[in-house]
């Protein structure tokens, strides 16, 4: 073709002609506005299933720990739970799920996941560790809103943990302290019923006696008198652990030698007498202590 010839065009008959125009073929209307338009959606639609369909559980996990680093705990969960559909055993979707439940508060559920990670892969340094970390967090959150039953329960769960013995030392006092709160709840109001109560300074006062002093023996007998209080004390505290739900029996208990709050020694004629101010959660210490067998 030199330059002086016209352009040319194969059309459907297999034959070469002079291309009339630069328009739009005759015979494209498969290629119109809307057909392009119509093309373009199906193109995308199986771009889509074709990506749906290679998704696979590492990459539906990271899809998920993306979601969860925006605390999109709800997102998180279906990556993870479409990643565990694809593979049950899969232990960064089930480690993972259980951190969302974590995030999403809802941790009983969290517990049995983290729980599951253990039994495929028994200690699991950071499950342990997750684990710790969560009833650890639901002991002190539940002890601030005073349910202190609950915060006890979450605490010993660490206990049953492969964490170092400090650690579970730790979580026992934690608990035990947390009983502790819950029983005094209990018992102030009948403490408070007590003859020796005193209501401004919210004590119970007991007094105690010491032996006859002997010339140059006045420290002698304080020590005397400190340890009868103590003594009175103690079997107080007895008295009222085998009564302790019998408030009527409460508001009868005598308690021996109760006098009025002063704190000072009292030095009678021949007998040195101590008069102890108990305030109440002390007291209610010594009961439980009792009831607890510590």
């Amino acid at each position: 073709m030199t330059p002086s010839e016209p352009p040319i065009s194969y059309t459907a008959s297999h034959r070469l002609k002079p291309r009339e125009s630069h328009g739009t073929c005759p015979e494209s209307g498969a290629f119109s506005e809307d057909g392009m338009s119509k093309l373009v959606r199906l193109i995308a639609v199986l771009c889509i299933v074709s990506v749906m369909g290679c998704e696979t559980p590492d990459s539906l996990v990271q899809e998920g720990n993306t979601a969860a680093a925006w605390q999109k705990f709800d997102q998180a969960l279906k990556k993870y739970e479409a990643a565990l559909a694809k593979d049950p055993s899969h232990l960064d979707a089930m480690l993972g799920k259980a951190k969302a439940l974590e995030g999403a508060k809802r941790f009983k559920e969290a517990e049995e996941w983290y729980k599951k990670v253990l039994d495929k892969k028994k200690g699991h340094k950071e499950t342990i560790e997750r684990l710790a970390g969560m009833f650890t967090e639901r002991g002190k959150n539940l002890y601030k809103e005073k349910k202190f039953d609950e915060a006890a329960a979450w605490y010993q769960k660490i206990t049953a943990l492969d964490v170092p013995a400090a650690l579970k030392k730790t979580a026992k006092e934690h608990a035990r302290e947390c009983t502790f709160q819950g029983f005094f709840a209990g018992i102030k109001p009948k403490l408070e019923k007590l003859p020796g109560f005193d209501k401004k300074q919210g004590v119970v006062i007991v007094s105690g006696r010491g032996e006859k002093p002997r010339k140059g023996s006045v420290e002698d007998a304080q020590k005397a008198a400190l340890e009868a209080a103590h003594a009175e004390l103690n079997k107080l505290a007895h008295s009222l652990s085998s009564k302790a739900k019998d408030p009527k029996a409460l508001k009868t208990e005598p308690v021996a030698n109760a006098v009025p709050a002063s704190g000072d020694w009292v030095k009678p004629k021949k007998i040195f007498e101590l008069k102890l101010a108990i305030p109440l959660e002390k007291l209610a210490r010594v009961i439980f202590d009792i009831n607890q067998g510590a």
